[in-house]
């Protein structure tokens, strides 16, 4: 994987969570505050419904891979790999 300073630019701006979603994110994610812009991003997709790493990564146009990285080290998420489904715990 080629590393983040040769990647394409973002094609699109990163969600931005409602006053709920926050609250609920910040309850979830275990100190959600130390986590990076895209890691914060990549659990509110998770909590809109984008239940894989595909999903996530056409939401924020990025590979899966840029988002299986991104969730290492956030505890909170889970993931079913006989279902290939990640959740919030």
């Amino acid at each position: 994987m080629p590393c983040r300073q040769h990647l394409a630019p973002r094609k699109m701006p990163l969600p931005i969570p409602t006053e709920q979603e926050q609250k609920t994110l910040s309850v979830v994610i275990e100190d959600l505050k130390s986590k990076t812009e895209l890691q914060r991003a990549v659990c509110l997709c998770l909590l809109r419904g984008d239940d894989t790493h595909e999903k996530i990564a056409l939401s924020l146009a990025i590979t899966a891979e840029e988002v299986r990285a991104a969730l290492r080290g956030v505890w909170g998420v889970l993931y079913d790999c006989n279902q290939d489904k990640l959740w919030i715990r």
